[in-house]
């Protein structure tokens, strides 16, 4: 094994890989539907009190507008982080991206003792955990929990068949 990691020319097997993301239910053209009846309506609200004389509500509906939109950019921006799962002879390296594309943080586990587990108590229902060496990381928080099963059931089954010895079929 330390000689196929100190060798350059020779590539790693991969028994896992996965990039995870948060699901977006909203398209673009969704977004678009639900701005322009906001602002609509945001704007039909405003003028209606103007009329009546009540002209500061225009300037309200509009600042509610914006913080609608600047909650949708928000929520967006945090679709776009991800964590990629790579399991090779190297072990498992778990990498969380940022919504750039930017490692934020990378964890390396052993795969001979790691753990993956999914909670059952009360706090942590459905909560996917790798453990190994005392220390634990949860992953895929924004996952399902359907979602969260199917990646541990995956993962568990990438993990035996990492630690098969060379030429042993399942």
């Amino acid at each position: 094994m330390a000689q196929v990691e100190n060798n350059p020319n020779v590539t790693p097997r991969v028994y896992f890989d996965a990039a995870l993301h948060p699901h977006r239910s909203l398209s673009a053209t969704g977004f678009y539907v639900v701005m322009g009846l906001a602002t609509f309506f945001g704007i039909a609200i405003g003028v209606g009190f103007t009329l009546v004389g009540a002209w500061p509500v225009l300037g309200f509906c509009g600042v509610e507008i914006l913080l609608l939109l600047l909650a949708f950019r928000i929520n967006y921006r945090n679709g776009l982080i991800s964590e990629h799962l790579l399991l090779s002879d190297d072990g498992l390296r778990v990498r969380r991206l940022s919504a750039r594309g930017k490692i934020t943080r990378q964890w390396l586990f052993e795969p001979g003792w790691l753990r993956v587990s999914i909670g059952r108590g009360r706090r942590n229902v459905g909560v996917l955990t790798l453990a190994s060496y005392g220390k634990s990381l949860v992953i895929g928080d924004f996952l399902s929990p359907d979602e969260r099963l199917e990646l541990a059931d995956a993962l568990r089954g990438a993990i035996e068949t990492y630690q098969q010895p060379p030429g042993v079929s399942a």
